[in-house]
């Protein structure tokens, strides 16, 4: 699927449906902003076990519906423009449900979210976004005025997708489990994604499988694919794989986030909900908190923004599917 939503760092949550719906398994979201409402709980789970935010606090800073791109999606399901899988969106959120901070399987949900929203539109149909036409194409020519949430429809025109590695992508999208490369000589192919423990790097051709990253080999001083280090694990220059940890410069190893109050020299040593400021991890505002709306530092939690008017963090502006010009 491609939209906003996998994004999103998800974990175990309360709010499930108690009631069974005509045509839905027990459970599963019945509707796309369902869907949307149970990703911003787990969403707010997360952060109350990882990132040092209270439930409350973190509901009272997010939305629903975060993007014009989501709005746009929502008003296409209700249109019947892209057909909503809620059976595949209850499997999501299964995944997603994991206690503790560990990370989730990014391939997994990835390969169930391209079920979730089935385009409906047909080639030559008017459309707003890519996801309203069918397998296979795209919708293009359309223009956005994001500002004033209206927009001029494209049309659902083909493109080249599933190319097989091997083949030439220099026009097209290649198929799950490959990117496309670009060899010494400048011509474009589909490489099939490096495997954990094969060699990666500068002048290996592909990327590293999803869920691992290119990292020094202890065997071999060369680099391999491998999982992102857990805690304790050395990290060199790779991101860690809990969502409390972060890769500590001195000691190349990935330790704990700090929580609020405790001394810092970086953001990234403190929890997510936390910046590094006068060498102490201070929380991001909350709804209605005072900030600095010259500063350029994020400093309000999650959607919020700084409103220049107030200096507080407020709710940004609902956002809205386009309409025609």
């Amino acid at each position: 699927m491609r939209s906003i939503l996998l994004g999103a760092c998800i974990a175990l949550v309360a709010c499930q449906r108690t009631t069974d719906q005509p045509g839905n398994h027990q459970g599963d979201p019945a509707s796309l902003e369902e869907f949307l409402s149970e990703m911003r709980q787990a969403t707010c789970g997360l952060a109350h076990s990882c990132a040092g935010t209270t439930m409350d606090a973190c509901l009272k800073s997010t939305v629903d519906v975060p993007s014009q791109h989501a709005a746009q999606l929502v008003a296409a399901v209700n249109s019947q423009r892209i057909r909503y899988n809620d059976v595949v969106a209850g499997k999501i959120l299964e995944l997603v449900r994991a206690p503790g901070c560990l990370p989730l399987n990014r391939a997994e949900i990835s390969a169930l979210f391209k079920h979730v929203l089935i385009g409906a539109l047909a080639k030559e149909s008017s459309c707003w976004i890519d996801e309203e036409c069918a397998h296979g194409m795209l919708c293009q020519g359309f223009r956005c005025d994001r500002s004033k949430g209206q927009c001029c429809q494209g049309k659902c025109t083909e493109v080249i997708v599933d190319i097989p590695v091997g083949q030439d992508c220099s026009e097209g999208a290649c198929i799950d489990g490959a990117s496309c490369a670009r060899s010494p000589s400048g011509a474009s192919s589909c490489v099939a994604d490096i495997p954990p423990g094969e060699p990666c790097g500068e002048g290996v051709p592909g990327l590293c499988a999803m869920d691992t990253a290119c990292q020094p080999s202890a065997s071999d001083g060369g680099f391999s694919c491998q999982p992102k280090p857990n805690e304790g694990q050395p990290c060199g220059e790779v991101a860690c794989a809990r969502l409390d940890n972060y890769c500590d410069v001195e000691s190349k190893t990935c330790k704990k986030r700090l929580p609020a109050g405790e001394s810092c020299t970086s953001d990234e040593q403190c929890l997510k909900s936390a910046r590094c400021k006068a060498l102490k991890c201070t929380p991001l505002g909350g709804l209605d908190e005072p900030c600095d709306p010259e500063s350029s530092d994020i400093q309000c939690l999650n959607d919020l923004k700084c409103d220049s008017f107030a200096s507080q963090c407020k709710t940004p502006e609902a956002a809205k599917a386009c309409t025609l010009m």
